[in-house]
């Protein structure tokens, strides 16, 4: 008996672990699927997901990967080509000696009858012509050309949007890590004008600051209340926006990077001269004015001669005899006259020449504008990393200074607080001390995120941002 209730206690402990064992499992789990039901997302999940989903990054893509297409077609331009046909038709077959201009109306092959006779007869054709064009004098070649400029043009105007997005990712992620620890100044800002204002009121009710000290206290706590609320609107806007730049249908929910703006990035020494092979702005200034040149060089072409090989087989079929008289039934529809032929085809037209200068002088100014605009942009790029340079060594001394500034804002602010709850300082003086200190740690976030900035802008003109992203994965 005592070995049955013992099974039977087993049993049900069995049973009652096996029911709660789940919800367990999810008490564990609670603060983690409390804050959002999809997995954090790092920085390089972030770039590659965008680089797949966004819209304009992959239409870019897919003008290039058509531009690249192009070239095949331009180079296959030299495999044959056959046509086949076979035809059958029920028709007249009056005819007359004569030349004419075959537009609109089909001829009639076979010799002249003596009147007109309305009655049809059946008629058929088959027929194979091979053509082949090895030699085009220079057409193919121009237009391969052509379609090569095109697509080095169209790679780096896809390089140079994956470029810009890059920098406009970089630069939200940026923003939004810089909201995340103003807010975080911002709930420390409260938390301070909430103690304050508990020491105020404390303060006033023994007498030992005036009245009017609790009235203020309270009004600061609530700007700072409005503060901490203006910051998390702020981080909103940006998750959004870094939602749209990803391609997601809804906010990402990013993994917090506590370090990120605690540590002045590493800083190269110089800046490496403009790379033209680096930079897909100038990479695409290059390729337009190559693809200009590829151009006049196929307009030029269109003027050579054409040489054409061509061989034929064919069979005909008519329902109308030698002599004239017309079969019965449908005899015409079986071939009963077979011929090949076998020859070359050269065609040149001297006077296309005065039709093809005009062409030509609209892409001679056509190629000097963008000529030009290469020159412009160069400068452009030259002048910016220049600019670049000169901001990123200015905010890395700001960074260096503004955490000291903040650690001062901190000493006074707390020098303060001790004297006013002895009652030596006016309420005045705590609010200014305790603006001051939220400043200067926004500011010494701020000023850090200024060097990552600045960094992403030097990194985006020279069309490279390895470096960089392997500090902030490192982050």
């Amino acid at each position: 008996m005592k070995s049955q209730m013992k099974s039977c206690y087993t049993l049900v402990l069995m049973l009652f672990f096996a029911i709660n064992a789940p919800y367990s499992a999810s008490a564990q789990n609670k603060g983690r699927d409390s804050q959002s039901p999809h997995e954090a997302v790092s920085l390089k999940q972030l770039l590659t997901l965008a680089e797949k989903r966004y819209p304009l990054v992959r239409a870019k893509r897919s003008v290039a990967e058509a531009r690249l297409n192009a070239i095949t077609a331009a180079e296959r331009t030299i495999i044959p080509t056959l046509d086949l046909s076979l035809q059958a038709n029920a028709a007249s077959h009056n005819n007359i000696t004569g030349m004419f201009f075959p537009q609109g109306i089909l001829p009639i092959s076979g010799p002249p009858t003596a009147g007109n006779f309305f009655t049809p007869a059946w008629g058929s054709a088959a027929s194979a012509l091979f053509t082949w064009q090895p030699f085009t004098f220079g057409q193919r070649e121009a237009d391969v050309a052509l379609a090569q400029a095109e697509w080095t043009e169209a790679s780096a105007d896809a390089e140079q949007e994956r470029l810009q997005h890059t920098t406009t990712l970089l630069e939200n992620y940026l923003d939004l890590t810089l909201a995340r620890e103003l807010r975080s100044v911002a709930e420390a800002n409260l938390d301070r004008a909430a103690a304050l204002a508990t020491r105020a009121r404390i303060l006033t009710e023994t007498g030992l600051q005036p009245s009017a000290d609790s009235a203020s206290a309270a009004a600061d706590h609530s700007r700072a209340t409005i503060d901490l609320l203006t910051t998390q609107e702020l981080e909103t806007r940006l998750q959004v926006r870094l939602m749209e730049l990803v391609g997601l249908d809804e906010p990402p929910m990013i993994a917090p990077d506590s370090l990120l703006l605690h540590t002045v990035p590493r800083l190269n020494a110089t800046i490496s001269p403009l790379d033209i092979a680096q930079n897909p702005a100038l990479q695409m200034s290059v390729a337009r004015v190559q693809a200009g040149k590829a151009r006049i060089d196929v307009v030029g072409a269109s003027t050579n001669p054409r040489l054409t090989f061509w061989t034929t087989a064919y069979a005909r079929g008519s329902g109308v005899a030698a002599d004239g008289v017309l079969n019965e039934g449908f005899g015409g529809l079986e071939p009963n006259r077979f011929n090949y032929g076998v020859g070359l085809h050269l065609s040149w037209s001297p006077l296309s020449s005065l039709q093809v200068a005009p062409k030509l002088h609209r892409e001679e100014a056509i190629l000097r504008a963008s000529e030009d605009q290469f020159e412009q942009t160069k400068r452009t790029l030259q002048g910016q990393l220049l600019r670049a340079d000169a901001r990123l060594q200015i905010a890395l001394r700001i960074a260096e200074e503004a955490p000291k500034q903040a650690q001062a804002a901190r000493v006074a602010f707390t020098n303060r607080r001790t004297r006013y709850n002895a009652g030596l300082l006016p309420y005045s003086d705590m609010t200014q001390a305790r603006y001051l200190l939220a400043q200067a740690e926004a500011e010494a976030h701020t000023r850090i995120a200024e060097v990552w900035k600045a960094l992403v802008s030097a990194a985006a003109l020279h069309g490279d941002f390895r470096e960089i992203l392997q500090q902030l994965y490192g982050q």
